[in-house]
């Protein structure tokens, strides 16, 4: 719990917008993350692929538009081979304005510092940010 409360929290990794395509785009971090728990995860801005106004109806056309695995991260770290994560369609909604996808994978790894990652999109994601939250229980079930 200590931990959580002293190195969790949330980081945003892209100082500007991003535009994330079909090609893997490499984000360097300015400093490494590292998982605390199982409750480590991404959130991907959707915001101008949501028309909907209803949170309803907002999780529908996202896991219409953005099928399994749509949204591709491979987590880089020295030393140990990537870990890839894909998206499931889960929503993360602050309204029609600040919709995201969370990525989230329950058995990431937390005895690697993560120096960089790779991102892809099936769907041309435009004024995109991507955050990393680090914080939640510290056990997880399987």
């Amino acid at each position: 719990m200590i931990q959580i409360l002293l190195f969790g929290g949330f980081f945003t990794l892209t100082p500007e917008p991003i535009s994330i395509d079909e090609t893997p785009l490499q984000i360097v971090f300015s400093k490494p993350i590292t998982a605390i728990n199982c409750s480590a995860s991404f959130n991907v801005k959707i915001s101008e692929q949501i028309t909907s106004d209803s949170y309803s109806e907002a999780i529908k056309e996202a896991k219409s538009k953005f099928k399994d695995g749509c949204i591709k991260i491979e987590l880089q770290s020295k030393g140990h081979e990537a870990v890839v994560i894909g998206s499931d369609g889960s929503l993360s909604w602050g309204g029609k304005n600040n919709s995201s996808i969370n990525i989230n994978r329950r058995n990431l790894p937390t005895d690697r510092k993560y120096n960089s990652m790779l991102i892809s999109s099936c769907i041309p994601l435009r004024q995109s940010e991507i955050t990393w939250y680090n914080y939640g229980k510290i056990t997880c079930e399987q």
